[in-house]
């Protein structure tokens, strides 16, 4: 209940002792009830006024008519009473709770792991810590990229295309359209003449023919051929490889295949002596475009895809034969051999996302490669003598170890480890390397300096480069817990 004080007047402010006053429930004739003095003790309905025109009592919550009469005169006024110190005690009993939960909160609060350089080739994102944090920025603006060459890549609608020379390549999967991210690749050279034209006379055709551009290719043009084979186990088209390969090297032979009646064919490397083989494989050619690819060593005497039935009609477009253990992106030749050069992405300057003293390092990648001696997928330093080397790929495309090299002494953080995802963190004169949430190693460094930030291109002073698609790389400048590493890196 609601204790008020009212001072009866009339329209001249002139007090009204003595007058009788009569609460109503509001909207009403119907007598309040319950109503009490200052004291607590109940009193009639109607009241009476002192003899200073107050009239003062208690009346439960709600809203009521209060009239007053003295004489020829009567006043009606509109009242609610409103007792609030209940409210006002729940009130402070929920603050309370919620002091109690903000105080657990800021116990257990950690600030957000927030990195100050973003390179997401996958999601097209790429930030850079500025004045008022991290600011958007554009791929060209974010890295410097050179490839001395034209090259080609899957664009967006799953389409093979040619990109300029010096311009990055993002990537796509041909059949589901995922971004892969930033395509990364060494130098290769297409051996091979007259790649997609099977109907030129450096491609052997016994009992087949061939139409050229005759069917779309998996770059969008009419530029695929079609053959027919005109007998059984036919091994056409085939090309002769004796000249073009060695007995020391590592080679790959790759072609796209397509046919409206799926089938069975042999891939075959044959050895010189046309004897046996060097690598043979049995595929299976699908309504689709595919790649099919089969590696070998050594000299081989011919390329053969062998078809068992005769009447058989396919599709075929942009043959390759690389040195090397691994397929690498479509490069088309006509009359010559054609090179396509390496792919060199870094940034130069550090400043204002750079702490010299601690940091940490993630990178996400797939389809990873051999890359050779000192190929890292991301490194920090100034020189061949002050570097930190995250990622090394060996032939397996397991990622190898870290490395955290001070005035030309390496330190090996982590053992060989295979992850889509693996960090570095550095600081306090300690390293820890995790790779899939798990940590790898642990090992107290000295911290070299760093001027320049490399991606896909081994060390400093290194011209190795380190084959794959780049989904992101993430600096933090601060060096990061296990726990935050393996959370940033399940």
């Amino acid at each position: 209940m609601q204790l008020k004080h009212f001072f009866v007047q009339d329209h001249n402010r002139t007090a009204l002792p003595g007058a009788t006053c009569t609460l109503y429930l509001a909207g009403t004739t119907t007598l309040a009830t319950g109503l009490q003095d200052a004291g607590g003790n109940a009193i009639d309905n109607p009241m009476t006024a002192d003899d200073n025109g107050l009239l003062q009592f208690a009346a439960p919550d709600g809203e009521y008519d209060l009239t007053c009469e003295s004489g020829m005169r009567v006043y009606t006024l509109r009242v609610q009473f409103l007792d609030a110190s209940e409210q006002i005690q729940y009130i402070e009993e929920q603050k309370a709770v919620v002091q109690q939960y903000a105080n657990l909160v800021v116990a257990e609060y950690k600030p957000p792991v927030q990195p100050s350089l973003v390179c997401d080739f996958a999601r097209n994102e790429y930030r850079l810590l500025g004045q008022f944090g991290l600011e958007d920025k554009t791929l060209p603006q974010q890295v410097t990229f050179t490839r001395a060459s034209t090259a080609t890549r899957v664009n967006a609608l799953g389409l093979i295309e040619e990109v300029p020379v010096d311009t990055p390549r993002i990537d796509y999967d041909p059949v589901t359209g995922e971004c892969k991210g930033l395509l990364i690749e060494e130098q290769r050279t297409n051996l091979l003449t007259y790649s997609s034209d099977f109907d030129n006379g450096a491609w052997s055709k016994p009992s087949v023919s061939v139409t050229g551009n005759s069917a779309k290719a998996p770059d969008g043009t009419m530029a695929a051929g079609i053959v027919l084979t005109g007998a059984v186990n036919t091994t056409a088209p085939s090309r002769s490889l004796s000249t073009l390969t060695s007995s020391a090297g590592d080679f790959i032979y790759s072609l796209f295949l397509r046919s409206n009646t799926p089938f069975s064919a042999g891939l075959q490397i044959t050895n010189t002596g046309y004897t046996g083989y060097l690598a043979a494989k049995t595929i299976e050619v699908t309504d689709e475009w595919q790649r099919f690819d089969i590696p070998f060593s050594g000299q081989a005497g011919a390329a053969w895809l062998r078809v068992t039935d005769a009447g058989t009609e396919f599709e075929i477009w942009g043959a390759q034969l690389e040195e090397g253990l691994f397929p690498t992106s479509h490069i088309p030749t006509a009359a010559s051999q054609v090179t396509r050069a390496k792919d060199v992405c870094s940034t130069y300057s550090l400043a204002p996302w750079f702490n010299s003293a601690a940091g940490a390092l993630l990178v996400e990648m797939s389809d990873r490669h051999q890359a050779g001696a000192g190929g890292f997928s991301v490194s920090l330093g100034t020189d061949g003598a002050n570097y930190i080397g995250l990622g090394y790929v060996t032939q397996n495309g397991a990622f190898d170890t870290a490395y955290i090299t001070s005035s030309g002494v390496s330190v090996n953080i982590s053992s060989s480890e295979s992850s889509d995802a693996v960090a570095l963190s550095w600081g306090d004169s300690a390293a820890i390397s995790v790779a899939g949430g798990e940590v790898v190693g642990s090992k107290a460094v000295d911290v070299p300096g760093a001027s320049s930030l490399l991606i896909g291109r081994g060390h400093f002073g290194s011209s190795v480069v380190a084959p794959a698609h780049y989904k992101s790389v993430r600096y933090y400048p601060r060096a990061l817990s296990a726990s935050e590493l393996q959370e940033l890196t399940a």
